[in-house]
């Protein structure tokens, strides 16, 4: 009889230690699940922050290459703190058409803007 009630003992702690294994893993599953919606959005918001970031520096690009022509354009970036400057290219190419380029090392990756706005100094 003895015998009996230790192993029946035994097996019901044995069996709450599992029960309490198993709530615990599925607490930590739930509490894991939130953290990482949590992390997905966070890395959502990067990446598109990221794509905004390219359309507003070609979105500025732009405004400076049509403020070297109008003077309305000009003050308007000015009013926001970028001032633009217009560089005209001194160096001709021997083999090309000429053209006036708003930098004096063109970007062999990449095309060259026409104007550079730059932010004031703070």
């Amino acid at each position: 009889m003895f015998k009996g009630n230790l192993w029946t003992g035994s097996t019901t702690v044995l069996a709450a230690i599992f029960l309490i294994l198993v709530i615990g893993t599925t607490v930590l599953n739930f509490q894991n699940r939130a953290i990482q919606a949590e992390v997905n959005q966070r890395q959502q918001y990067i990446s598109q922050s990221a794509q905004l970031s390219q359309i507003d520096q070609l979105l500025i690009r732009s405004l400076a290459t049509a403020s070297v022509k109008n003077a309305g354009i000009k003050q308007l970036l000015a009013s926001v703190g970028l001032n633009v400057t217009y560089q005209p290219d001194t160096q001709s190419a021997p083999t090309g058409p000429t053209s006036n380029s708003p930098t004096s090392t063109p970007s062999t990756s990449a095309p060259v803007a026409p104007a550079k706005p730059t932010a004031p100094r703070k």
